[in-house]
């Protein structure tokens, strides 16, 4: 069981899932980001000194299926849907902006997040629509629980 879920900055949510309406073929991005290593050398120095790492924003790339629908109106319905959910001008609502919810048999994780350009539709098969693409933009590095694991010692 694989699912992401996208809330908007309004708390609409459009989810990614095994289920219609729309079906998550893959998603990416949610590994351990490449740290980059942050060194100075000075005039004449033999190697380098060693600063810090520093974790760069995070990249989630989705692929997803529009399964074929009653009508072809119900389709471009189901698309306008979607349009309208990962819209730039709802992923911001002053400061606030919208959360990435990734979950699998481990467990769900989340990140905030806004939808970075716009859908990459693929082909239209008849009332459905297959092979789509997106990315979300993360600034964060980090992926947060979603629920706060406590032990006592």
């Amino acid at each position: 069981m694989q699912k992401l879920t996208y809330i908007n900055a309004y708390g609409e949510s459009l989810v990614f899932g095994a289920e219609p309406p729309v079906l998550l073929r893959s998603v990416s991005g949610l590994g351990r980001p490449e740290a980059k290593v942050i060194k100075t050398q000075g005039a004449y120095q033999a190697g380098e000194m060693f600063s810090r790492l520093q974790l760069p924003a995070r990249y989630v790339q989705v692929q997803f299926d529009i399964p074929p629908l009653v009508s072809r109106e119900a389709m471009y319905e189901q698309r306008m849907r979607i349009e309208r959910i990962l819209s730039a001008s709802r992923s911001m609502r002053g400061d606030e902006i919208g959360t990435l919810v990734y979950e699998n048999d481990a467990g769900a994780w989340l990140a905030r997040a806004v939808p970075e350009g716009s859908i990459s539709y693929g082909k239209r098969f008849k009332d459905g629509i297959t092979t789509s693409k997106m990315s979300f933009y993360c600034p964060d590095a980090y992926l947060q629980a979603r629920e706060s694991n406590k032990d006592s010692m």
